[in-house]
């Protein structure tokens, strides 16, 4: 026998409109996650290493781009230091709010930033389906 309270929830949830662009989305962006981790290899991870910008190969280019529709909650910023190092940050998704930094790592470069910023980025995708 079912609680009262249960009874009232289920039947909510049943009156809530079910949002069919949203299922959609996450449908095409789990398909893009699948595909995109069968393509990833060590020299796509090079080759954004050597070359952070710029022109890249078909298979970079498209997880590039997968990278930049993420939604803002989803996205990292480069931070310059007072000592002249770059840190990671997750971007604020409230106006005026600073980001929360992520992890310890610093970078001497601009470029060796956005490429941590890459790593983190690959990483999220890879767990977004396993955690």
């Amino acid at each position: 026998m079912t609680s009262p309270a249960f009874e009232t929830e289920i039947l909510a949830l049943l009156r809530t409109p079910v949002d069919g662009n949203e299922i959609c989305r996450a449908y095409f962006d789990k398909m893009t996650r699948r595909y995109l981790s069968r393509i990833i290899s060590e020299e796509m991870i090079e080759e954004h290493r050597k070359a952070p910008s710029g022109r890249h190969s078909e298979a970079l280019g498209r997880v590039l781009a997968y990278f930049r529709r993420l939604p803002a909650s989803r996205q990292y910023q480069l931070r310059k230091a007072s000592n002249g190092k770059f840190g990671i940050v997750r971007m604020p998704t409230r106006r005026n709010a600073r980001g929360s930094p992520v992890g310890v790592d610093t970078f001497e470069t601009v470029e060796a930033g956005y490429h941590g910023i890459f790593l983190l980025k690959l990483k999220d995708m890879m767990e977004a389906d396993n955690g």
